[in-house]
């Protein structure tokens, strides 16, 4: 588990999707002026430079950020999600790319609140170096799960609560559902985005199968397949399931898939979806 640095894989196709939603709900949260509470269970470092040796090595930016990089796109989310990118890369080239921290850092006004979560040492290290004088930011070196426990319910009875670990602990895939259920408990009326990948699919399917039986009121499922030969190593798919997700956010990513996909897909065995698990 403490092997995993998120560095490797910052701009990947996977992360253009979590932080397409995570923009969106940090957007729609902030429709109201009461504050709210955001917590990153796996948060790593925050920002990562595209020209550092870990992006560089699998450089996998190329097959997300970089391939929509220069796009002028017609759906309003991808256009919100660009227009961020590109702030923080005001020479015009693609030198930075954020982590979720980043992103949220940004978006949160001066009476939300932000936790980081991280387990990993010299991830922590970094992210304390960015965050941790900020007023509003608490970072802590913790376990995920331990941290939910500890921090849920927050005082401000609303908020986003993003949720994507590597899996590279298989027990993750069961024991989400569980932990999500948990938390939701104690926050019942909070926003959870589990994001995941698909290396497996029958895997992935059934992790998919019982998030949507949790107890709420709505759950969204998003997925975005590339179209990568199944039969090779690694991640060909992966996709996030919202829990009391935004009345928007559905219609808004309708909208937003096709031309995502589009822009992305690497063949026609590709696909998509935006659908209901409830």
């Amino acid at each position: 588990m403490l092997s995993y640095r998120h560095g490797f894989h910052a701009g990947n196709f996977a992360d253009v999707l979590k932080h397409l939603v995570q923009i969106q709900i940090l957007e729609y949260l902030k429709k109201k002026d009461a504050p709210f509470y955001y917590h990153d269970t796996h948060a790593g470092s925050g920002l990562y430079a595209i020209a550092d040796p870990y992006m560089q090595k699998n450089q996998e930016y190329q097959s997300g950020i970089e391939r929509i990089w220069s796009a002028e796109p017609l759906a309003p989310l991808l256009n919100d999600y660009l227009a961020f990118i590109r702030m923080l890369n005001p020479e015009g080239k693609l030198a930075y790319y954020p982590g979720s921290p980043e992103v949220a850092s940004r978006l949160v006004r001066d009476q939300d609140r932000i936790f980081l979560g991280e387990r990993h040492t010299t991830d922590f290290t970094n992210l304390s170096e960015q965050y941790g004088r900020q007023n509003g930011i608490h970072c802590e070196l913790i376990d995920a799960w331990d941290g939910l426990k500890a921090k849920l319910p927050p005082i401000e009875r609303r908020g986003l609560i993003l949720i994507d670990p590597s899996y590279e602990i298989k027990a993750d895939y069961t024991q989400i559902p569980r932990v999500v259920q948990d938390a939701l408990l104690r926050f019942s009326n909070g926003i959870f985005a589990i994001w995941y990948p698909v290396i497996d699919t029958y895997v992935s399917d059934k992790l998919v199968q019982k998030l949507g039986r949790l107890t709420a009121n709505d759950i969204l499922h998003l997925q975005l397949d590339l179209g990568r030969d199944r039969s090779a190593p690694g991640m060909h798919a992966c996709g996030m399931v919202i829990i009391n997700p935004p009345y928007t956010l559905a219609d808004s990513m309708k909208e937003t898939m096709p031309e995502l996909f589009g822009l992305l897909a690497e063949s026609r065995r590709g696909f998509y979806k935006v659908e209901s698990l409830k």
